[in-house]
């Protein structure tokens, strides 16, 4: 993905790199879980989630900025939303409940600061 003036990515070895258009790296930060969701990049900050955390890392110098312990191991693809007067981030995940996988949906506040609300569903 890219914020108009960089590209930021995941390579197969877990790692988060920052290119500069020309190809020059600027960091490169490897999470402590493997990661599960694609990049989001929203108000300056990149958002992942690596098993059952979200993490936002500063896009400048890759330090970690803001880290949400979930109880939900998150997978695949962000989606946000303006709704009303406020924005909605989310993401599907998967909760093991009794030895049983749910499928969960967690929708969280403006900047990730935590969850607003989820809903499950009868399915994996």
């Amino acid at each position: 993905m890219t914020d108009g003036v960089d590209v930021y990515f995941f390579t197969h070895d877990n790692s988060l790199h920052a290119l500069r258009p020309s190809g020059r790296s600027l960091w490169t930060y490897t999470p402590p879980a493997p990661v599960t969701t694609s990049l989001i990049s929203y108000k300056d900050v990149l958002y992942f989630g690596a098993s059952d955390h979200l993490y936002g890392v500063n896009p400048s110098n890759g330090k970690v900025i803001s880290q949400l312990k979930l109880d939900a191991t998150t997978e695949g693809a962000f989606a946000w939303a303006s709704v009303g007067d406020s924005e909605l981030e989310c993401v599907f995940a998967i909760r093991d409940e009794n030895g049983k996988k749910i499928g969960v949906l967690l929708a969280f506040n403006d900047e990730f600061e935590k969850t607003m609300w989820t809903q499950t569903s009868p399915r994996e």
